[in-house]
C-alpha cells in the first residue's frame, strides 16, 4: 500500500522528534531528584504551596542538564562514532547535525533559564553556573583525572542547593557532605567501570582513563562509598536533623542505604559492560525496590512525625 505525502512527512516529523527526544537524554533525569532531598528532610514536602516551585526547579534543571548533554554530544560526536553505545546517539549517527542540535540547545537552554527566573533569582544563578561548569567538564575538565569527577559531583551539589534556594531551606553540612562523597562514589564506580570495559578496545576510551588504573579507582571508589555511608549515618542523628524531621527515627534507615551502596557495588562487579547508576537502577529490581523502600521510610518517619505534632 502506497504512503502518501503527507503521511510521509508526517512519519518524517515524528522521527525527527523522537531523535530530539533521544537527544535531550530523559531518563537521566532522574539525577535531578536531588533538587527535592531539601524539601524531604526539611519537611517542606508536605506543604503544597511549594510544590509548584519544586516542579519548576526540578523541570528546570532537567533542562539545563539536557542543554550539557547536547553539547557534550556535538563536542564528542567523533569519538562516539566509535563507541559500541554511544554511536547510536543521533548526532554522531548523522540523525541530527551538529548545526541543527546547537539551535536546540540554545532554545532548550532559554526555556530552563525562564523557568529557573520564575522560581527565583538564586535558582537561575545556580542553574547558570551548572551549565557554565559542565560545559568546560565537556570542553575541557574531563581530561584532567580526579578533578574530572569532582567537576561531576559539583553538579549533584549544586542541584541540592536549588532544591534548598527554591524552598527557602538551609542545607545542613552533614547533608552536603553526604551528596559529596555520594557523588564521588558514583563518579569513580562510573570510570571504573569504563576502564574495566574497555582494556580490550583503548580506540573507545575515554583519554582521561589512561591516567587511571584500577587500584587507584578502586581506592577512590570504597574511600568515597565509606565516606558517604559515614556522612549519611552522622546526618541522621545529628540534632538539628533530628529538629527539623521531629524525630530520631531516621537512624533505622541506614541499614537501608547500607543495602543499596553494596548492591550497587555488586552490580558493577559482576556487569560485563557499562553501566551506571541509572541503569542499575531502573534495570536491576532489587536496586530498585531497596530504593523505593528507602524512600518510603523516609516519608514515612516525616508524615508520622508531622501528624503527631499537628
Amino acid at each position: 500500500m502506497r504512503t502518501g505525502p503527507l503521511e510521509n512527512m508526517t512519519s518524517s516529523i515524528a522521527l525527527q522528534m523522537r531523535c530530539f527526544l533521544v537527544l535531550v537524554r530523559p531518563k537521566q533525569w532522574i539525577k535531578n531528584f536531588f533538587i527535592l532531598i531539601p524539601a524531604i528532610f526539611g519537611v517542606r514536602s508536605l506543604d503544597v504551596r511549594l510544590f509548584p516551585a519544586l516542579f519548576a526547579t526540578f523541570a528546570a534543571f532537567c533542562l539545563f542538564s539536557s542543554s550539557v548533554y547536547i553539547v557534550n554530544d556535538i563536542l564528542d560526536q567523533e569519538y562516539d562514532k566509535l563507541h559500541p553505545k554511544k554511536r547510536l546517539r543521533p548526532i554522531a549517527k548523522g540523525d541530527i547535525s551538529a548545526p541543527a542540535a546547537a539551535v536546540f540547545c540554545t532554545l532548550t537552554l532559554i526555556t530552563a533559564a525562564g523557568l529557573a527566573l520564575c522560581v527565583n533569582k538564586t535558582v537561575t544563578l545556580l542553574g547558570g553556573v551548572y551549565f557554565c561548569v559542565n560545559c568546560l567538564y565537556s570542553c575541557r575538565i574531563k581530561h584532567v583525572p580526579v578533578v574530572d569527577v569532582f567537576c561531576i559531583a559539583s553538579g549533584f551539589i549544586l542541584r541540592v542547593y536549588a532544591g534548598g534556594a527554591a524552598v527557602n531551606i538551609s542545607i545542613s553540612p552533614w547533608l552536603m557532605l553526604n551528596v559529596f562523597f555520594l557523588s564521588l562514589f558514583l563518579g569513580f564506580g562510573k570510570r571504573r567501570n569504563e576502564l574495566t570495559h574497555s582494556k580490550d578496545n583503548p580506540q573507545r576510551r575515554r583519554a582521561v582513563l589512561g591516567e587511571y588504573n584500577l587500584d587507584i579507582l578502586n581506592f577512590y571508589f570504597f574511600a568515597s562509598c565509606a565516606m558517604s555511608l559515614v556522612c549519611y549515618s552522622l546526618y541522621t542523628i545529628d540534632p538539628g536533623t533530628v529538629r527539623s524531621v521531629g524525630s530520631p527515627a531516621l537512624i533505622y534507615t541506614v541499614p537501608v542505604v547500607c543495602y543499596g551502596f553494596f548492591r550497587y557495588v555488586f552490580i558493577l562487579f559482576r556487569q560485563n559492560e557499562e553501566i551506571d547508576i541509572v541503569d542499575a537502577l531502573l534495570s536491576d529490581k532489587t536496586m530498585l525496590l531497596t530504593f523505593l523502600a528507602g524512600v518510603s521510610m523516609v516519608l514515612s518517619i516525616i508524615i508520622l512525625s508531622y501528624l503527631s505534632t499537628a
